[in-house]
């Protein structure tokens, strides 16, 4: 999640943090003790938009990308990727990362 420390990345860590690895909306984060599915969560991992910020306790760990390579070596990782793009300076980040993926994959 870019951005982990603004209001809506924080808002987005904590839901993904606390949403089982491929529930359903109607499932949501709820734990199902009758379930036999193991009820892994996901790890969030973010970048910062103030270097100096203090991340939300539920992000699992916080990049700092230095280059484009840094950027897809982290993003090939994800099974989820979200960007903010209602703020101007993440569409040309999230542009950028779409770019790199495509590059990773083509």
């Amino acid at each position: 999640i870019s951005n982990v420390d603004t209001y809506i990345g924080e808002q987005l860590a904590e839901i993904f943090s606390n949403t089982v690895v491929g529930s359903t909306v109607e499932e949501g984060g709820d734990d199902d003790e009758g379930s036999n599915k193991a009820q892994v969560k996901y790890e969030v991992v973010g970048t910062l938009s103030n270097r100096d910020a203090v991340p939300p306790e539920c992000v699992y760990q916080v990049y700092k990308i230095n280059s484009t390579e840094d950027l897809a070596d982290i993003l090939v990782q994800c099974d989820v990727i979200v960007y903010d793009i209602s703020l101007e300076s993440q569409s040309e980040s999230c542009l950028l990362a779409c770019n790199t993926l495509h590059e990773q994959i083509a």
